[in-house]
């Protein structure tokens, strides 16, 4: 019974419902768990085996449609993230974890990488530039 239904499912998705599985669709449904999940460990292979392809199917998918790699797309959706929480004035030492690197160092490096500068002196910037709107 359980194998039935299982099948019954997978007939569905996969061949009764052909725009679910359209290349756009994918992409979409991979984003939107990226989204939900970005703050947790993450790999291409943990999101292809959501949508039901490939990883190589949707690493193709990705960099066609999103016009950037399943990595750069997690890394900077992190790197905003960061870059938001900053603004409200979370701590760079509470960030890495939050947004789902494992220690400090490596998100400073990423962070720096992506930005051009180090998490410190983004928040030092922050807090000169509302500083000065303040003054004005």
């Amino acid at each position: 019974w359980i194998r039935q239904v299982c099948s019954d499912i997978y007939r569905y998705i996969h061949e009764l419902n052909p725009k679910a599985n359209s290349p756009y669709n994918i992409v979409e449904k991979a984003k939107k768990f990226i989204h939900q999940h970005y703050c947790e460990e993450l790999s291409l292979g943990m999101v292809s085996q959501w949508v039901g392809v490939s990883e190589y199917y949707l690493s193709r998918l990705f960099m066609k449609n999103v016009g950037e790699s399943f990595i750069q797309y997690v890394t900077n959706l992190r790197i905003e993230e960061s870059k938001r929480l900053l603004k409200k004035g979370y701590k760079i030492i509470d960030l890495s974890e939050k947004i789902g690197y494992v220690n400090a160092e490596h998100f400073s490096r990423v962070f720096k990488k992506v930005t051009g500068v180090s998490p410190k002196v983004y928040k030092e910037s922050l807090g000169h530039d509302s500083w000065s709107k303040n003054e004005g």
